[in-house]
């Protein structure tokens, strides 16, 4: 197209793309045409990559995948696979909203200085800055927006599905629910619509990162799943600057040169998105076994959450073939045993699918097994693995245990005294259960128990099911059995009980009949106490009049108050 409007030389192309686009880009009038087309290729296309040749060879890449798609001889990848998926976590989604918010108080602080600058009176001093400056858009609001109602109020939309439901309350019923809110992960609202169900799909991909059974029923099974046990985010970013030279030193050809061979019987060699070179066919494997080994020892400054992909050609339709290489953050990875070099190694998503991992030590094939799983449960997450003997049940049952033990009333923390929560739980008199895996005594749950051990006899009296109900002895229940109490925070501001000059403060009218000694000097209830229903809550003097108030309780309580 642009031979056709006589483009033929690099000026004449970028100011083309200039002039087309810039309509749609927020920049300034003196920019050039040819300002706006490097504006549109730096932001805008292949943004992980800083030179334009680093572009141009990936971008020449992609278009042979789409050719070698289109003959047939590559599968099309899976957007529903978790090894096409990277994990938002919340740091990210937090920098991607500043970033917006930033840019958009710059906006109204460059518009407030192009109206003040029209006025021929205006004097720039230091104190008319400042003021411009605290004029501009507030970025502390909507962030606290979004962490109270979870709703994100951006224009762009940050190149999301959604735009509610991107916060949830840790809640702390029990330490097992509070966990699992710092292990879930949800595909996103958008999906729970769609009538097909291969987004909900337990693909084998998943194996050792998503847990099989830990997803709630209804409509977001399968949409919200959480990690395994074992399974991490990356989190931290290291220099790769050097691996290009390393990978060159191993036999890989600079992307800029030619292989010895032709390149069909080469594998394209990618580094976090960019093309660093090519490598031979036969010499591909020992390129990927350098690398895994430098990686395992912790040499050659080779991240240990590298991920080292060898996509091999088959002869039929398969992934398009190549060495791929990954150690951006957001991954999802978890440990392996490297049976090669007996170490722990970290492996990806996509590596596991071209990776041959065990689980038992009967299963390893010398020359075919290459990892081992470090124990036989690490499919399943940390709330899958407190099910005593799971693997004799039906995989639904697996699926109702993990909800329910996240809704029993449980011991959650231990500084009850101490907390301004809103709500809190306590079971008074939990047990540690006499049938205990393994990862229960791993993690310590006896510190947090979160049930008792019921005797349930099941008797058939008149020959119907008791479904979810169960008789309980008259005894055992006035013995405390299930007893539990609830903590709430109720705040008192003394400033909404003024009205126009008057000015109160806590306390209480000596010999006053109405607080019956059930409030202190200071009109707050005795610590301990237990206040029935009627009885005085506070009390508040109006120090202009001298008239004493109280206000009553409208449910039994006991009272813990701090100032």
């Amino acid at each position: 197209m642009v031979m056709e409007e006589g483009c033929t030389t690099r000026s004449k192309v970028l100011n083309y793309l200039g002039e087309r686009f810039r309509v749609k880009m927020n920049l300034p009038e003196w920019y050039t045409n040819e300002q706006c087309a490097n504006y549109l290729l730096d932001e805008c296309i292949c943004i992980h990559l800083k030179s334009g040749m680093e572009k141009f060879y990936l971008l020449c890449l992609m278009t042979r995948k789409l050719f070698t798609f289109a003959k047939q001889e590559c599968m099309e990848e899976n957007p529903d696979s978790i090894m096409c998926q990277e994990v938002l976590t919340p740091g990210q989604l937090y920098l991607m909203f500043m970033k917006e918010r930033m840019s958009a108080w710059l906006q109204s602080v460059k518009l407030s200085f192009e109206k003040r600058g029209s006025r021929l009176s205006t004097v720039w001093t230091a104190e008319n800055v400042i003021k411009i400056f605290n004029m501009g858009t507030d970025l502390t609001k909507p962030f606290e927006y979004l962490l109270a109602t979870g709703n994100l109020s951006s224009k762009t939309g940050l190149g999301m599905m959604q735009n509610t439901g991107l916060c949830v309350v840790a809640d702390k019923l029990n330490f097992i629910r509070y966990l699992s809110h710092f292990r879930c992960v949800h595909r996103g609202a958008a999906f729970a619509k769609m009538r097909t169900t291969s987004v909900r799909k337990l693909l084998p991909e998943s194996w050792g990162f998503l847990c099989p059974v830990h997803t709630p029923d209804g409509e977001p099974c399968g949409l919200m799943n959480h990690m395994t046990a074992i399974c991490e985010i990356v989190a931290p970013t290291l220099p790769t600057t050097s691996l290009p030279a390393l990978l060159c030193s191993l036999g890989v050809t600079p992307v800029d040169g030619t292989p010895g061979k032709a390149y069909a019987d080469c594998y394209p060699v990618l580094l976090d998105g960019a093309v660093v070179g090519w490598v031979e066919a036969e010499l591909a494997p020992v390129v990927v076994d350098s690398l895994r080994m430098f990686k395992v020892l912790k040499e050659k400054k080779i991240p240990p959450w590298t991920e080292i992909v060898l996509v091999p050609k088959t002869g039929k339709a398969s992934m398009y073939p190549g060495v791929f290489l990954f150690t951006t953050p957001c991954r999802m990875v978890r440990p392996v045993r490297n049976l090669a070099l007996g170490k722990q190694e970290l492996i990806g998503t996509f590596e596991q699918l071209y990776i041959n991992v065990g689980i038992m030590e009967d299963e390893i094939e010398p020359g075919v097994t290459t990892h081992q799983e470090l124990f036989p449960h690490s499919m399943l997450s940390v709330v899958a693995s407190f099910i005593p003997y799971s693997d004799h049940n039906q995989s639904p049952r697996n699926m109702y245990q993990c909800q329910m033990g996240k809704q029993t009333m449980g011991f959650p923390l231990h500084s009850f005294l101490d907390r301004s929560d809103n709500k809190l739980y306590r079971l008074q008199t939990p047990q540690s259960p006499m049938v205990r895996p393994y990862m229960y005594d791993h993690y310590n749950l006896d510190n947090y128990p979160s049930g008792t051990n019921a005797i349930v006899a099941v008797i058939s009296y008149t020959g119907y099911d008791m479904e979810d109900a169960m008789i309980v002895n008259k005894s055992s229940w006035e013995r405390g059995f299930a007893h539990g109490s609830i903590y709430k925070t109720e705040l008192v501001d003394l400033a909404e009980k003024v009205r126009g000059e008057d000015s109160v403060v806590f306390g209480v009218k000596p010999g006053d009949p109405k607080v019956n000694d059930k409030l202190d000097a200071d009109g707050l209830p005795f610590i301990g106490s237990t206040l029935q229903y009627g009885d005085p809550f506070y009390g508040y003097i109006n120090l202009n009049t001298g008239r004493p108030s109280s206000t009553s309780t409208r449910a039994r309580r006991r009272a813990w108050w701090t100032t």
